[in-house]
């Protein structure tokens, strides 16, 4: 029984060092915020990441970044899709010229 215990706890372990990291980073020249989960400092200060919502490859020079957890993430995404729709049915939308 030992046996099968220190496997399965093993195997937790393995599992658990495996982890995903959550990032929010901020723009704060123009206040656009992304989520990632793959971070990568550069030269100078910058950082490189790839959106979790666009899936674009993005450097900024001067950035504000935190680690959060996966909840959070996934909620920033969903909060960053909705904002983005919602500037893209803005900005699409005319006048009927009705008067």
């Amino acid at each position: 029984m030992s046996k099968i215990r220190t496997a399965v706890l093993g195997v937790g372990l393995i599992l658990l060092s495996g982890c995903t990291s959550y990032y929010k980073v901020t723009d704060p020249s123009t206040s656009r915020t992304y989520y990632t989960k793959d971070l990568q400092d550069k030269r100078g200060g910058a950082v490189s990441f790839t959106d979790g919502n666009t899936g674009d490859d993005i450097t900024i020079q001067n950035s504000q970044t935190q680690k959060i957890d996966e909840q959070q993430y996934e909620e920033g995404l969903r909060v960053e899709a909705a904002k983005q729709a919602q500037k893209s049915q803005t900005g699409t939308s005319s006048s009927t010229g009705m008067k």
